[in-house]
């Protein structure tokens, strides 16, 4: 549970403050333990966490923590993984810490942290060889300690960078790497590999002798060392500095010439692959050389690859192409078969429906030879000629079949075109009436027939008697506003219908004059005796329904003119189809 805060500050860490103050050297390590119960009491990276860094930075408590690991842990119980506690928790309280001095913090206490670090890790390592082989439990916890402090260096400079530098060029970290102990050494090259990863070209920015230095060890382990573990990870550090620093491989191949050689002894102990690449580094002489033979060993690669893959494809195609020809032939071979038996059943039943067929005919026209024996011969030059004239029409009914049958798709073309024209025609014919009527159509200010000024005058004075005997009465608003709207209404009612009663006029005027016409012509219609063609063309109708209707029932006349008399006598004569043609045009 966390205790109250009081501005901004945690009570824990004032109290530690102050119990640090009051304590021997003894009791600092234990008191200074109790920093990773406040800093795991909060959230990783909260604003608690990072102000509760800012007091254990301002109160000097990480200054004390720097102090403190200077001392002889071997001293204490359980000294070693006291310090290497206190080396997690320096490094904690440094992650994310950015105190307002900042430059003191970042040029001279980061610096000191991480090679006060080196140093114990460097003690931890000289007990840890001094250490018998018979204490094992002893020996462990050393290097789990060892481990533990270097863990906290990688984790110092994978949060500041600039650290990498001071790691590398320190004499702690040549000295660690100097020792021939497989356990703790293979600790060392990876803190140098972790480093070279993180802060690429950063062994570029190390001195000349330093460089020399960590790359003589490095080639010395690899000679000297018959761990398989050692030289793994010896080859891997020295594989991950040329990655880091192209210009490296140069150096290996000017300075160490029998480093390949070296390197055979190391092929097939478990990491060939490394071997391999920094055996391939040395014999290109430069990174940019290797990179290109990688490129060129990977793209030989692909190509062998997607070739090998090519060729698969096509033998797997190839065989399923060949098995699939084999079913179509097969197939094929089959169905030509079934084809050639069923032309050859075809053209058997062919040839007995051709021999059924003569027998037919030949029964056939024995029979007739036999009916014309049993005919007079006076009678068989006619039954000849009637059946000639029964094929000849049989013969012609299907050829005017065939005719029609090849010519229907011509014929109902034109009927379809016939069909579209009297369609246009119509849609044209009705668009000029529209047209016709908009422009003979009279006009809504124009005066209707018949009014003229003497009616007008009438009207004025039939108008004025009638305003004399009905005086103007006196009325109200609402009967003005009243009298006003149904005047108007009356006025529009009789704008609107005086396009109908003029239509109305003009059909009346139409039709008594068709009857003036008709009633003149009839009255001096000529005598039979005296008619002429001139005279026949009054009388007839240019119209082509009333035409074609007429002469329907010109030809109905005579048809019944043509009947016997006891057809005349009533309509139940008449058959239904007939009756309802005529209609009532039917004269007798």
């Amino acid at each position: 549970m966390e205790e109250t805060q009081k501005d901004g500050q945690d009570r824990r860490v004032l109290n530690l403050a102050a119990d640090i103050s009051y304590a021997d050297e003894k009791s600092i390590p234990r008191l200074l333990l109790q920093i990773q119960e406040i800093l795991d009491s909060f959230n990783l990276g909260s604003p608690q966490q990072i102000q509760a860094k800012l007091d254990l930075w301002s109160y000097d408590i990480l200054e004390v923590i720097v102090v403190t690991l200077k001392q002889d842990f071997s001293k204490l119980l359980n000294g070693w993984t006291t310090a290497a506690k206190l080396a997690t928790i320096l490094a904690q309280s440094c992650i994310g810490l950015e105190p307002p001095e900042s430059h003191n913090f970042l040029g001279v206490f980061l610096p000191s942290v991480a090679e006060n670090l080196l140093m114990v890790s460097r003690r931890i390592q000289t007990k840890y060889i001094k250490t018998s082989s018979v204490l094992e439990d002893m020996r462990q916890e050393l290097l789990t300690s060892f481990k533990a402090i270097l863990d906290a260096v990688n984790l110092l400079f994978s949060a500041y960078q600039f650290l990498t530098t001071h790691v590398l060029c320190s004499p702690w970290l040549l000295q660690m790497l100097i020792t021939d102990d497989p356990g703790t050494e293979v600790v060392v090259m990876a803190t140098i590999q972790s480093a070279n990863r993180m802060s690429v070209g950063v062994f570029a920015q190390l001195d000349e002798k330093v460089k020399h230095q960590i790359l003589d060890e490095l080639v010395y382990k690899l000679s000297a060392s018959s761990d398989i573990n050692v030289a793994s990870t010896t080859t891997r550090t020295v594989l991950v500095i040329c990655d880091s620093h192209p210009p490296t491989v140069q150096l290996l191949c000017t300075r160490y010439k029998g480093l390949r050689l070296l390197l055979m002894k190391w092929q097939g102990r478990g990491f060939n692959n490394y071997v391999k690449r920094l055996m391939v580094l040395l014999a290109a002489g430069s990174m940019h050389r290797a990179e290109l033979e990688r490129f060129h060993r990977a793209a030989a690669l692909i190509q062998a690859a997607w070739k090998s893959f090519m060729t698969r494809r096509k033998l797997k195609r190839a065989s399923s192409a060949m098995s699939r020809f084999q079913i179509n032939y097969r197939g094929r071979k089959i169905e030509e078969e079934q084809r050639k038996l069923e032309e050859k059943v075809q053209a058997e039943l062919r040839h007995m429906l051709l021999i059924q067929r003569r027998h037919a005919m030949r029964d056939l026209r024995e029979k007739q030879l036999e009916m014309l024996t049993l005919l007079p011969a006076a009678e068989v030059q006619k039954h000849l000629e009637q059946e000639k004239l029964q094929s000849a029409v049989k013969i012609q009914a299907l050829w005017r079949g065939h005719m029609t049958r090849k010519c229907l798709a011509s014929t109902q073309k034109g009927v379809r075109e016939t069909r579209a024209a009297i369609c246009l025609q119509r849609g044209v014919r009705q668009w000029l009436k529209r047209i016709h009527n908009r422009r003979t159509e009279l006009p809504m200010w124009q005066r209707p027939p018949g009014l003229t000024d003497e009616r007008r005058v009438e009207l004025q004075t039939q108008i004025q008697e009638w305003r004399e005997s009905h005086p103007v009465t006196e009325r109200s608003k609402e009967q003005e506003s009243e009298l006003h709207n149904k005047v108007q209404d009356l006025l529009r009612r009789n704008v609107i219908m005086s396009k109908p009663r003029r239509s109305s006029e003009q059909h009346r005027q139409a039709l008594i004059a068709q009857l003036e016409v008709d009633s003149t012509l009839i009255i001096a219609a000529p005598t039979l005796s005296d008619v002429t063609e001139q005279d026949l063309e009054n009388f007839v109708s240019h119209s082509v329904p009333v035409a074609s209707k007429a002469r329907h029932d010109h030809n109905e006349e005579l048809r019944l003119l043509r009947q016997p008399w006891w057809r005349k006598l009533g309509d139940e004569y008449q058959d239904e189809k007939t009756a309802e043609e005529l209609g009532d045009w039917r004269v007798f």
